[in-house]
């Protein structure tokens, strides 16, 4: 039976690393398409946009929670902190676009592991003390979501310094 599990959770970490790869190849693809169509100048609103999937996360942590009764104060607080997350890595990330533009590809990560431990930290021993745990998938899915969000905001990172500064190269011809 250890030997059945052991093999089928290997299965299943190589599916979520293949889904992974997928994810951040098409977040590329996207990406490279958005740049040639945005252009450049709107770099700083595809990296607000890219918190998106943590704000969905998150509320849909609180339907559950609310659905198997957890204290509104609690909830609150919950919602208060991923919001204040999600706030927090967009303002970094639109700062970011002219100053550091290759980490703004980075704060959806940063702001998922906050998030993640938030959630953590926050939730489970609520929900542990009612035998409730939401769906694995659904966090699986949010993970996905922010490789594919970071894989977006590469291709419109180079030459985002010298477009955003109006120096002159080969970035600041283009879009």
């Amino acid at each position: 039976m250890a030997i059945g599990l052991a093999i089928g959770g290997e299965v299943h970490v190589r599916l979520l690393v293949r889904f992974g790869l997928f994810a951040v190849l098409l977040g590329l693809a996207v990406g490279a398409l958005l740049r040639v169509t945005l252009g450049r100048r709107r770099f700083p609103v595809v990296a607000v946009l890219a918190e998106l999937p943590l704000a969905a996360h998150a509320a849909y942590l609180l339907v559950l929670a609310g659905r198997a009764g957890l204290a509104p104060a609690l909830m609150f607080g919950f919602g208060a902190a991923a919001l204040a997350v999600a706030l927090a890595a967009a303002l970094l990330a639109r700062r970011f676009t002219a100053s550091r533009p290759w980490w703004v590809a980075a704060t959806p990560l940063g702001a998922a592991v906050v998030y993640y431990l938030l959630a953590t930290f926050m939730l489970t021993p609520a929900w542990e003390s009612r035998a409730y745990s939401p769906d694995a998938v659904a966090g699986a899915v949010y993970g996905m979501a922010v490789l594919f969000v970071a894989g977006v905001l590469v291709p419109f990172a180079p030459g985002a310094r010298g477009a955003a500064a109006g120096g002159a190269g080969a970035g600041a011809r283009r879009g």
